[in-house]
């Protein structure tokens, strides 16, 4: 039985490579983006701001230790209550503001206040924190804190001047951190979009403080 000819299909138009763009569902729009307030499920965390922001300290997905991120490069315990942190030189958010102890310690005020809205003072429990050089920041506990860096993967930054002077409004629908991506809409009730952070600073050889591999998150 003869073979039949094989006929060339055109590739259809407007492909677009998939290692430049990925669509993820949610089953729920969140509450806010902002950093300082619950953002809603769980799932939505973790697929939506933690692409936007690197928290204090992390327990790594290769090997369960707790490590730096690209906020800060090592910790000590200064006695029962205050812990001590080494700052990422180097760190740009988002708009090009610096990352340094003064706004470490913007984000922190809000972040361990007792009256706090964030979901990390529910790890953490109430602290105050202090500027003790450009780059390093004082952190103590309101009662004794003996795990405190294993307790702070939740605690984010926001870019201080750009939250200053932002509207309640505009601080809830979006955050600039300094995390491997950055906020670019959200067209309510349809999407988030969010693009590679080209300034992005890596960490070691753990998987979560790599470089986006795909240039735009839906």
């Amino acid at each position: 039985m003869p073979t039949p000819a094989t006929i060339a299909t055109a590739a259809p138009s407007g492909v677009t490579s998939t290692k430049d763009q990925i669509v993820l569902v949610v089953p729920e729009e969140p509450v806010n983006l902002g950093s300082f307030g619950t953002i809603g499920a769980s799932l939505n965390a973790a697929v939506i701001r933690a692409n936007l922001q690197d928290p204090l300290t992390w327990q790594s997905g290769d090997d369960l230790r707790i490590v730096p991120t690209s906020a800060t490069i090592g910790w000590e315990q200064m006695d029962e209550d205050t812990w001590r942190f080494k700052l990422r030189q180097g760190v740009k958010f988002h708009n090009g503001e610096e990352w340094n102890a003064d706004s470490a310690v913007y984000s922190l005020g809000y972040q361990g206040r007792p009256t706090s809205e964030g979901g990390s003072i529910n790890y953490t429990g109430a602290y105050d924190a202090v500027k003790v050089d450009d780059y390093t920041v004082d952190i103590t506990c309101k009662n004794p804190c003996p795990i405190f860096p294993s307790t702070s993967f939740f605690v984010d930054f926001e870019a201080p001047e750009w939250h200053k002077g932002a509207s309640e409004g505009d601080a809830s629908r979006q955050s600039i951190g300094f995390g491997p991506y950055k906020h670019v809409s959200w067209e309510s009730g349809v999407s988030i979009n969010q693009e590679a952070y080209e300034d992005y600073v890596t960490v070691g050889d753990h998987f979560e403080f790599q470089k986006a591999q795909i240039q735009n998150a839906k």
